[in-house]
C-alpha cells in the first residue's frame, strides 16, 4: 500500500491508479497451495474474532442504551431495582413526567459554575507537548475523552486562565461546531487542565462522580440533545451561550441524597468497563491481524504446512 501511494497514484486532483501500472505489480505468493490455504485460514480466524467482538460491542451498546433511558428517567429505587408505572407513582413536574421523588431542575438551579475559558494568544503557536492539558472540543466525545491529539499550555498561560481552570467532576459540554452538544466529566485525580472557548464547564452543586454521571448521560442522551436543538434553533447561531445552558431543564434525584446517584454510576460503570474491556480486545485484535499481515504476506514469517499436505500436492501436480 505504502509503495501505490508513493509511486503509483497520478493525477493533481482525485488520485486514481492507472490499470497498466497495477498489472505491473509483482505480489509474493507461496508456492504451496497448501501454505496459501493455512494463510488465508489464519487470517480469516483473525477477521472473524475481530467481527466477534464488534458484535459484542454493539451488543452491549444497545442494551447501555436501553438502560440508560431507564435509569435517566425513572431512576432506582432504595430496593434497587428500577421503577416502573406499575409500582411506583410518576407525576409531571415542570412539564416533564418524573419519579415522585424527583425534581425537574434547569442547569442554572444545580451548579455553581457555568463558564468556558478562551484560546491563548497566540494560538496554537503557544501549545505544547507537556505543561497543562488544554481540553478542547475534539478531546471532548459522547461519555468519554479522546486525547490523542490534546494541546498543552505552560503554567505561565494556565495563571492566566485561572477561572477556567478545571476541578475534578467538572462536567464538560461542547458549546459550538460541529460537536456540540457532546458532553463527559471529568474523573477525579485528572491532571491540570483547563478548557478553550468551544468547551463549557458546569461545577455541580455538592458534587459527586455519581451527581456528573448523571449530568453529563442526561446532556448525551435524547431528551437533552432535543433540548439543545431546540435552543439552536430558537438562536439561529451556531453555539450555545451561558443562559441557554442555564435554562436546561434536567429531571434528577434531590442533590441532598447521593444514594440514588452512586447506584446509577454502579450500574453504568459495570457496563462501560465491559464495553471498555471489548474494546481494548478489538484494537489488540487489529493489531494482531496487522502483525500477521506483515509477516505472513511478505514472507518474512513462514507458515509450516504438514509433510503428507505437501506430498499430496506434489502427486496433484
Amino acid at each position: 500500500i505504502e509503495f501505490i501511494n508513493s509511486n503509483l497514484f497520478t493525477g493533481s486532483g482525485l488520485k486514481h491508479l492507472q490499470k497498466k501500472d497495477f498489472k505491473k505489480l509483482f505480489l509474493k505468493i507461496p508456492e504451496s497451495k497448501s501454505e496459501q490455504t493455512r494463510i488465508a485460514q489464519i487470517l480469516s480466524t483473525a477477521d472473524k474474532a475481530i467481527a466477534q467482538t464488534e458484535a459484542l460491542i454493539a451488543k452491549y451498546q444497545r442494551i447501555k442504551t436501553g438502560l440508560m433511558h431507564d435509569l435517566l428517567t425513572r431512576g432506582i429505587d432504595e430496593h434497587g431495582r428500577i421503577r416502573s408505572k406499575a409500582t411506583h407513582r410518576f407525576v409531571v413536574k415542570n412539564g416533564i413526567e418524573v419519579p415522585e421523588e424527583w425534581e425537574v431542575l434547569e442547569i442554572g438551579e444545580i451548579t455553581e459554575h457555568v463558564g468556558s475559558g478562551i484560546t491563548p494568544k497566540g494560538g496554537s503557536n503557544v501549545y505544547g507537548h507537556e505543561g497543562i492539558l488544554l481540553i478542547r472540543s475534539q478531546n471532548v466525545l459522547v461519555g468519554e475523552f479522546n486525547l490523542d491529539d490534546v494541546a498543552f499550555i505552560t503554567p505561565e498561560i494556565n495563571q492566566r486562565m485561572l477561572r477556567s481552570e478545571l476541578q475534578d467532576l467538572d462536567v464538560l459540554l461542547n458549546i459550538t461546531g460541529a460537536s456540540i452538544g457532546r458532553s463527559h466529566f471529568v474523573p477525579i485525580n485528572f491532571p491540570k487542565s483547563n478548557v478553550n472557548q468551544h468547551v463549557c464547564a458546569l461545577r455541580i452543586k455538592n458534587k459527586s462522580v455519581g451527581k456528573s454521571l448523571f449530568v453529563s448521560s442526561f446532556l448525551n442522551s435524547y431528551e437533552g440533545q432535543k433540548q439543545i436543538k431546540r435552543l439552536l434553533g430558537a438562536s439561529n447561531r451556531e453555539g450555545l451561550n451561558y443562559q441557554q445552558i442555564r435554562e436546561i431543564k434536567i429531571p434528577i434525584p434531590k442533590l441532598d441524597d447521593d444514594t440514588e446517584y452512586q447506584n446509577i454510576y454502579f450500574v453504568l460503570s459495570s457496563i462501560n468497563k465491559k464495553m471498555e474491556t471489548l474494546k481494548t480486545n478489538w484494537k489488540k485484535l487489529h493489531s494482531l491481524k496487522t502483525g500477521l499481515m506483515q509477516d505472513l504476506l511478505s514472507g518474512r514469517v513462514r507458515v509450516k504446512v504438514p509433510e503428507n499436505e505437501n506430498e499430496k500436492e506434489q502427486q496433484n501436480v
